[in-house]
């Protein structure tokens, strides 16, 4: 994601040096923390119109995008309501919004589940395994195993920045 630089090594994304050209590499990134740093006192849809024009989408599609987003991660209903009073699981949903506001090559979802109620949990699945099947890259980031073995085809297991173990399902 770009938060922390390398101790060592080098990330390549697409043939960009994340090192030496980190903006060009963040705009391939779609993230979504653990707790997503959300504007509570804002409308669903004021937020994220606003989020688009801080990140330059151009005027004439921040709607259309908003929109697309809304049926996407399943928001178009709480649209109007103030963030504060959402669940977490729809503050989730939002969060992923964000993340896939400019339509990124890689998306990385840091326990994405993760306090949330079990029929939002399989919602959020569902609409993971969509995103893999249109092609997108996702990143997992979990400490609950059974739930990324669930959802993944290809498994890294690291400690300490290192790999412990590798597994491909399928």
């Amino acid at each position: 994601t770009g938060f922390i630089s390398p101790t060592s090594g080098s990330i390549i994304i697409n043939d960009i040096d994340a090192g030496s050209n980190p903006l060009e590499v963040k705009k391939l990134i779609g993230y979504l923390p653990e707790s997503s740093p959300i504007y509570t006192d804002m409308l669903v849809y004021d937020y994220l119109k606003f989020i688009a024009d801080i990140r330059n989408i151009s005027t004439s599609l921040v709607f259309d995008r908003l929109q697309e987003l809304a049926d996407l991660c399943g928001i178009r209903e709480v649209m109007h309501m103030e963030v504060s009073t959402l669940s977490k699981g729809y503050k989730q949903r939002v969060g992923l919004a964000l993340a896939l506001m400019d339509d990124p090559e890689i998306l990385i979802l840091d326990e994405p589940t993760k306090g949330i109620d079990v029929a939002t949990k399989a919602k959020v699945h569902e609409f993971v395994s969509e995103l893999a099947k249109d092609g997108l890259a996702i990143i997992l980031i979990s400490s609950e195993l059974p739930e990324i073995l669930g959802m993944s085809d290809n498994i890294i297991v690291m400690h300490e920045g290192r790999i412990t173990s590798k597994m491909r399902r399928k």
